[in-house]
Protein backbone atom coordinates (compact mmCIF):
# COMPACT_ATOMS: atom_id res chain seq x y z
CA UNK A 1 0.00 0.00 0.00
CA UNK A 2 1.42 3.33 -1.02
CA UNK A 3 1.04 6.42 1.18
CA UNK A 4 0.21 9.66 -0.54
CA UNK A 5 2.49 12.62 0.09
CA UNK A 6 -0.16 14.60 2.03
CA UNK A 7 -1.08 11.60 4.17
CA UNK A 8 2.60 11.08 5.05
CA UNK A 9 2.94 14.75 6.03
CA UNK A 10 -0.22 14.53 8.13
CA UNK A 11 1.00 11.45 9.96
CA UNK A 12 4.41 13.02 10.51
CA UNK A 13 2.88 16.23 11.84
CA UNK A 14 0.61 14.36 14.26
CA UNK A 15 3.56 12.29 15.47
CA UNK A 16 5.67 15.40 16.09
CA UNK A 17 2.77 17.14 17.88
CA UNK A 18 2.11 14.15 20.13
CA UNK A 19 5.82 13.79 20.88
CA UNK A 20 5.92 17.46 21.86
CA UNK A 21 2.93 17.00 24.15
CA UNK A 22 4.48 13.99 25.84
CA UNK A 23 7.77 15.85 26.31
CA UNK A 24 6.07 18.85 27.90
CA UNK A 25 3.98 16.60 30.14
CA UNK A 26 7.03 14.65 31.25
CA UNK A 27 8.95 17.85 32.01
CA UNK A 28 6.06 19.13 34.15
CA UNK A 29 5.89 15.79 35.93
CA UNK A 30 9.62 15.99 36.75
CA UNK A 31 9.14 19.51 38.14
CA UNK A 32 6.38 18.25 40.45
CA UNK A 33 8.53 15.33 41.61
CA UNK A 34 11.46 17.69 42.23
CA UNK A 35 9.26 20.02 44.28
CA UNK A 36 7.83 17.15 46.30
CA UNK A 37 11.34 15.79 46.93
CA UNK A 38 12.57 19.20 48.18
CA UNK A 39 9.67 19.52 50.63
CA UNK A 40 10.09 15.92 51.79
CA UNK A 41 13.83 16.47 52.31
CA UNK A 42 13.08 19.60 54.36
CA UNK A 43 10.66 17.62 56.54
CA UNK A 44 13.17 14.84 57.17
CA UNK A 45 15.86 17.41 57.98
CA UNK A 46 13.68 19.31 60.47
CA UNK A 47 12.61 16.09 62.19
CA UNK A 48 16.29 15.30 62.87
CA UNK A 49 16.37 17.96 65.58
CA UNK A 50 16.62 21.63 66.45
CA UNK A 51 20.15 22.19 65.02
CA UNK A 52 19.01 20.81 61.68
CA UNK A 53 15.92 23.01 61.70
CA UNK A 54 18.09 26.06 62.37
CA UNK A 55 20.45 25.00 59.61
CA UNK A 56 17.59 24.65 57.14
CA UNK A 57 16.22 28.08 58.10
CA UNK A 58 19.68 29.65 57.82
CA UNK A 59 20.28 28.08 54.41
CA UNK A 60 16.94 29.14 52.95
CA UNK A 61 17.16 32.62 54.49
CA UNK A 62 20.67 33.10 53.13
CA UNK A 63 19.59 31.97 49.65
CA UNK A 64 16.77 34.52 49.72
CA UNK A 65 19.16 37.27 50.87
CA UNK A 66 21.54 36.42 48.03
CA UNK A 67 18.57 36.51 45.64
CA UNK A 68 17.56 40.00 46.82
CA UNK A 69 21.13 41.21 46.39
CA UNK A 70 21.41 39.69 42.92
CA UNK A 71 18.09 41.24 41.93
CA UNK A 72 19.51 44.70 42.72
CA UNK A 73 22.84 44.01 41.02
CA UNK A 74 21.26 42.52 37.88
CA UNK A 75 18.75 45.33 37.39
CA UNK A 76 16.08 44.59 34.80
CA UNK A 77 17.30 41.05 34.22
CA UNK A 78 17.16 40.42 37.96
CA UNK A 79 13.57 41.66 38.11
CA UNK A 80 12.63 39.12 35.47
CA UNK A 81 14.22 36.22 37.33
CA UNK A 82 14.00 37.00 41.05
CA UNK A 83 11.00 37.93 43.20
CA UNK A 84 11.06 40.89 45.59
CA UNK A 85 11.54 38.56 48.58
CA UNK A 86 14.53 36.79 46.96
CA UNK A 87 12.76 33.72 45.59
CA UNK A 88 13.94 32.52 42.21
CA UNK A 89 10.96 32.67 39.89
CA UNK A 90 12.10 29.53 38.09
CA UNK A 91 12.15 27.39 41.25
CA UNK A 92 9.49 24.72 41.46
CA UNK A 93 9.15 25.31 45.20
CA UNK A 94 10.27 28.81 46.20
CA UNK A 95 12.45 29.26 49.28
CA UNK A 96 9.68 31.21 51.05
CA UNK A 97 7.26 28.32 50.57
CA UNK A 98 9.84 25.92 51.96
CA UNK A 99 10.28 28.16 55.02
CA UNK A 100 6.51 28.22 55.57
CA UNK A 101 6.46 24.42 55.23
CA UNK A 102 9.13 24.18 57.94
CA UNK A 103 6.92 26.27 60.24
CA UNK A 104 4.01 23.90 59.58
CA UNK A 105 6.19 20.87 60.30
CA UNK A 106 7.33 22.42 63.60
CA UNK A 107 3.70 23.07 64.56
CA UNK A 108 2.79 19.49 63.64
CA UNK A 109 5.68 18.13 65.74
CA UNK A 110 4.51 20.21 68.73
CA UNK A 111 1.00 18.81 68.36
CA UNK A 112 2.37 15.27 68.14
CA UNK A 113 4.34 15.82 71.38
CA UNK A 114 1.28 17.25 73.14
CA UNK A 115 -0.85 14.27 72.09
CA UNK A 116 1.53 11.83 73.79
Amino acid sequence: MELSHSRFIGLSASFVASLGGVTIGYREFLKKVDGFAALRMDEKTVRMGRPYEEGARDYLGTQMAVGRMLKKVMGTEGSLRIAKNGDLLSDTVPFSKRLRAIDLIIDQMKEEREDK
